[in-house]
């Protein structure tokens, strides 16, 4: 029964920081510094086998901001903006890695 309800209030903790954004923002952070990285080493080294992938990764940052953004503001244009071309990059993403 104890387990039970600390499973619980651990549960609503990590619902109350994700509803905050203090976990969505840290998400966003360490999906961006990938994208980064691989672009990055793409551009230097020529090598751009690893595209869909970091597509991939940059649909989910965009779909997180989109989120973020709507969470935050009574202007909600730019957040359906943000996911609306995440979910055209994951679509690019996906034809990418069947390509291959």
């Amino acid at each position: 029964m104890f387990f039970h309800r600390r499973l619980d209030n651990d549960m609503i903790n990590v619902i109350e920081r994700i509803q905050g954004g203090t976990m969505l923002k840290t998400i966003r952070i360490i999906l961006a510094i990938i994208v980064v990285m691989l672009a990055g080493f793409s551009m230097i080294t020529q090598n751009f086998e690893f595209m869909p992938l970091l597509m991939l990764i940059l649909a989910l940052t965009m779909f997180i901001t989109g989120i973020m953004e709507l969470q935050k503001t009574k202007k909600r244009f730019w957040g359906y903006v943000s996911i609306g071309a995440s979910l055209f990059v994951l679509y690019v993403s996906v034809e990418g890695f069947l390509m291959i």
